[in-house]
């Protein structure tokens, strides 16, 4: 969802509030869409106690190094 624009987010959440799982879900599209820009302003997404109590999460997209334009090695 970070690498897609505020529209296409907006046809994918829909209308309607979003579903809260626990107190710290993000439930409103605008949130969902400042929370987007943060990931891609930091380059992962984190979330703490969305979900579930005790549970943190952390994704990063896994793509070229950044600094030589080159894939990354496995070494």
């Amino acid at each position: 969802m970070a690498g897609g624009g505020a529209a296409e987010v907006g046809r994918l959440a829909g209308s309607r509030p979003l579903k809260r799982y626990r107190p710290k879900t993000i439930r409103t599209v605008d949130a969902l869409l400042e929370d987007l820009r943060a990931v891609r302003r930091r380059g992962f997404a984190a979330a703490d106690e969305e979900l579930e109590v005790g549970l943190c999460t952390v994704a990063a997209k896994r793509c070229q190094n950044a600094l030589c334009k080159k894939p990354c090695s496995n070494n």
